[in-house]
């Protein structure tokens, strides 16, 4: 198993992150800020193994082009830090966090968020959220 404590790939031209392009890895921290990513594969994370520590494992995907959080792309259960900072982000359904349950911080400023139904947040550990600049 390849072990990496942080991957790099930021300021690519990255347009999607394909299934299983993780498989058989341990990675504490990706970097994807400042591509053109636009679509998380369902299974990207599939064979993925993250060894929390006291930081927890981090996915950086701000200024990309994602317009929406797929749960089922996003799978990653000891996940602690996600940034979607600057997508296309337009809103956030109930369910879109149900596969991250020890996500802590959630950052999702700088999109146009129109709508944020009740129950999004319901049943999260989230200790920070930024919204700010939608």
């Amino acid at each position: 198993m390849a072990q990496l404590i942080q991957l790099d790939l930021q300021n690519n031209s990255l347009k999607k992150m394909n299934k299983q392009v993780f498989n058989n890895m341990s990675i504490w921290s990706f970097d994807f800020r400042n591509n053109h990513i636009s679509q998380v594969e369902v299974g990207a994370f599939d064979g993925l193994y993250v060894k929390l520590d006291w930081s927890g494992t981090k996915l950086l995907l701000s200024n990309n082009k994602l317009e929406e959080i797929n749960p089922d792309a996003f799978t990653l259960q000891d996940l602690r830090y996600l940034d979607l900072d600057n997508n296309s982000i337009s809103r956030v359904r109930p369910g879109d966090l149900a596969n991250l349950p020890n996500l802590l911080t959630l950052r999702l400023s700088g999109h146009k968020l129109q709508e944020i139904p009740n129950g999004v947040f319901n049943g999260s550990l989230i200790w920070f959220l930024d919204l700010s600049s939608t």
